[in-house]
């Protein structure tokens, strides 16, 4: 893990940190509910920062399948 500082980024995917300093930065996570999957934002010491956005994008819906 190693610090991550950014600003008016866009992260895609999985972010592990020992710190984590984020301004006007877009975290995209995507959720895969059929397979039990998901990125993260795992920031193991402090996380700070402001007018940042989580994005969730949802792979696929198990509510629409048929039993």
């Amino acid at each position: 893990m190693s610090n991550i500082q950014v600003e008016k980024s866009a992260i895609y995917g999985k972010v592990d940190a020992k710190k984590l300093s984020a301004n006007n930065t877009i975290f995209k996570i995507n959720v895969d509910f059929e397979n039990s999957k998901a990125d993260y934002i795992n920031s193991k010491e402090s996380t700070q920062g402001v007018n940042n956005t989580l994005v969730l994008i949802f792979l696929n819906n198990p509510s629409k399948k048929r039993v």
